[in-house]
């Protein structure tokens, strides 16, 4: 038996987390995988003689996320995002300067008489207001494990018992 940690990426909630680590136990030759959302890791214990780690990164692979030996660091993601713009701005540069747009765009966006840089704009807010709900749907996942921790650390350490209830936190002011 090894032991093995990977890094994961491109995990976003607590869904993430049991979907690769269901995926990883179902699989012969991994004995056991406690995987990680809030450290994105995953710590697997596999026979090397059934299954090798290049294998099993590339089982989290087909899940649709990265797995890596080690930890992706933070300038390389947004390096990574940066390059993704700029293929989008120059996409859309190139779709605008040969016309192509026009064959792409619904009739009810001419008739509206709606420019395309408009129309982009209205996307990026929009997909701000996505990226809020889904870290809205994210805390309130993760407040019951916070608070449930702040609980246990006011007991140990203050011999204190709070009521304190997530729907209370979020009428404070």
């Amino acid at each position: 038996m090894e032991h093995a940690k990977l890094y994961i990426n491109g995990m976003t909630c607590i869904n993430c987390q049991t979907r690769i680590q269901n995926a990883l136990t179902k699989h012969p030759g991994i004995t056991q995988a406690a995987v990680s959302y809030e450290t994105e890791t995953a710590d697997i214990l596999y026979d090397s003689s059934v299954i090798s780690l290049e294998q099993i990164q590339g089982l989290i692979d087909e899940l649709g996320y990265s797995a890596s030996v080690q930890k992706t660091s933070r300038a390389k993601i947004v390096n990574q995002t940066l390059r993704e713009l700029d293929i989008i701005v120059i996409l859309y540069f190139l779709l605008r300067h040969f016309g192509i747009l026009n064959y792409l765009a619904p009739a009810s966006l001419t008739d509206a008489q709606m420019g395309y840089g408009m129309l982009f704009v209205i996307g990026l807010i929009t997909s701000v207001h996505c990226i809020a709900m889904c870290g809205g749907i994210n805390l309130s996942q993760t407040l019951q494990k916070i608070l449930s921790h702040l609980r246990t650390y006011l007991v140990r350490c203050f011999k204190m018992q709070l009521p304190i209830r997530p729907d209370v936190l979020f009428l404070t002011r």
